[in-house]
């Protein structure tokens, strides 16, 4: 009797169900918000001209930036089908790869944590004094990328040295670097519908509560800095030199420390919460929890520093590209 070959794509097509009412409830939700009926009762009064660098009346964006935003809302959607379909159906999103024992503590984490919170300060005092919000900023993010290096150095001569600890441990490994790298660019892409989501609730609320959402210092440099010196340090900072910084402190060398004295899920969100305070202003608290929660697991299932740096370098590039788009249109 011939037994026939399994069909490999037999798990994709039992999950095709879940992934279909997913995506299309999703839809619905979107096509609520953006079609819905406008309010009859008072016309909002015309707006008055604006003349700030930055903020005058923008023209419709081109057609190239429409379809390059729809495309990728629409594989966001798939990939965040998928990751609905797997815990419906009770499966990991990702297989846990087992790695040695950390032979570093909390206290270990909080020294090189005090060194990465002194060490720009120090760097700026060295830079000398300048007049001028621009250049007075362009002096922080100068104070701040050159820290980086420095306190990458000293963590890895304290833990890889000092400690002993092996490069598995620090999340260095080869092994399956591409494939984890792709993890971390769709884990990105999976989570910016939730992410969406939340922060749209969390502008409605403050709105209906008429409560003001600072923004960020850095988003409203990239919005209307007139350096394009200043621009380009902090869009390379956000990129490059932030992601690999706070995921070797954060998810490396943090929450290994934390599963030593608690649970997985209790250390990422404890990871994660200190993630989020070193992030400054209210309004991005909960979507950066949410975002160090999802970095935390995809560095617990990989345990290769390479799927959350590509996690976080993609994230940090859409919302770069995003502000860039604006400058543009503006």
């Amino acid at each position: 009797m011939t037994v026939p070959p399994p069909d490999p794509f037999g798990p994709l097509q039992r999950e095709v169900p879940y992934i279909a009412a997913v995506i299309f409830l999703m839809l619905v939700v979107v096509y609520s918000i953006l079609v819905a009926p406008p309010e009859t009762t008072t016309p909002p009064p015309e707006p008055a001209p604006m003349t700030a660098p930055g903020l005058q009346t923008a023209e419709p964006p081109p057609r190239a930036l429409v379809a390059g935003a729809l495309v990728l809302f629409g594989a966001s959607l798939v990939l965040l089908g998928i990751c609905v379909a797997r815990l419906l159906l009770r499966k990991p999103l990702l297989p846990r790869r087992e790695a040695p024992p950390v032979p570093w503590g909390l206290w270990d984490a909080f020294k090189i944590f005090v060194v990465f919170i002194v060490l720009p300060p120090v760097f700026y005092s060295l830079l000398g004094e300048s007049s001028g919000d621009e250049n007075r900023h362009l002096q922080i993010f100068l104070a701040n990328a050159l820290a980086a290096p420095a306190t990458l150095a000293i963590a890895y001569h304290a833990i890889r040295i000092g400690r002993g600890a092996p490069p598995e441990s620090l999340g260095l490994t080869r092994q399956d670097l591409l494939k984890n790298a792709l993890i971390g660019v769709g884990g990105c892409l999976a989570f910016l519908p939730i992410y969406a989501a939340v922060a749209y609730a969390q502008t409605q609320v403050a709105k209906h509560w008429r409560i003001e959402l600072p923004e960020q210092e850095a988003v409203r440099l990239l919005r209307t800095a007139t350096d394009w010196r200043l621009v380009v340090l902090i869009a390379g900072q956000a990129v490059l030199i932030a992601p690999l910084v706070e995921e070797t402190l954060f998810r490396v060398l943090l929450m290994p420390a934390l599963r030593k004295r608690m649970r997985p899920a209790f250390a990422i969100a404890a990871t994660a919460a200190v993630f989020a305070m070193f992030h400054p202003g209210p309004a991005f608290a909960i979507p950066i929890f949410l975002l160090g929660s999802v970095l935390g697991y995809v560095y617990d299932r990989t345990r290769s520093l390479a799927a959350p740096v590509a996690l976080h370098m993609t994230y940090n590039a859409l919302t770069v590209g995003l502000l860039f788009a604006y400058r543009a249109a503006a």
